[in-house]
């Protein structure tokens, strides 16, 4: 069985934090900001400001477990990609990021998290962090490979992310054609011709992922 290796992971956007955003005003004078060393109009939740607001910064630390010093400093991150100061990040800024961009499956990755707000950038980070949850990281890698959207990974998804990960060593696409094949027929259990999200622990081993999807933030 062909090992999916060498990958990085990222964060699958968590729904509870955007309905916990959506329920709170931005704008609560009971608490105080947390201080940031660049300036920008206000937009987007902390976004486009130069500070973020205490509730601010306890709702992303509950929904990312990060602590909230590591989300002042994304923030601060986030600040100096934001060079347009619009409040979110496109894909030239999202690849200024090493941790991308060093990534083969940075064009999925960035694809994905292209124009994404401060909260929406913390969420993807957050993925590298050791708190971050091994099942967690193996849902976001099946939105990864998911391309076209439709819940499950068809032999064409599959061989598109296959292309990233082998770059320029299969030159005939002999060894592409062979590592698909080989990862279909031991994880599609039902034979229906795709992969689902249960039949996909077959690809990814969930130790191995977390392994390879933490760094140091």
């Amino acid at each position: 069985m062909y090992q999916v290796r060498n990958i990085t992971a990222a964060l699958q956007a968590d729904e509870r934090c955007h309905r916990s955003a959506a329920r709170k005003r931005l704008g609560a004078r009971k608490h105080t900001h947390a201080t940031a060393h660049a300036t920008a109009p206000r937009g987007n939740m902390g976004a486009g400001s130069s500070s973020l607001l205490n509730e601010e910064i306890e709702e992303i630390c509950e929904c990312t477990k990060l602590s909230q010093t590591e989300v002042k400093n994304l923030y601060l991150r986030f600040l100096r990609l934001d060079k347009s100061r619009t409040g979110k990040l496109n894909v030239d800024s999202l690849m200024m990021i090493p941790e991308l961009a060093m990534n083969p499956l940075a064009p999925r990755l960035t694809a994905i998290f292209a124009e994404s707000n401060f909260r929406q950038f913390a969420e993807l980070i957050a993925v590298f962090s050791h708190r971050a949850e091994p099942q967690t990281k193996r849902d976001f890698l099946f939105r990864v490979y998911d391309i076209d959207g439709d819940g499950v990974i068809g032999r064409d998804d599959l061989t598109q992310v296959m292309q990233l990960l082998l770059g320029e060593h299969d030159d005939e696409g002999e060894l592409l054609k062979r590592v698909v094949d080989d990862i279909f027929k031991h994880a599609d259990k039902n034979g229906d011709g795709v992969i689902s999200p249960d039949e996909f622990d077959e690809v990814v081993e969930m130790e191995h992922v977390q392994k390879r999807a933490t760094v140091d933030l």
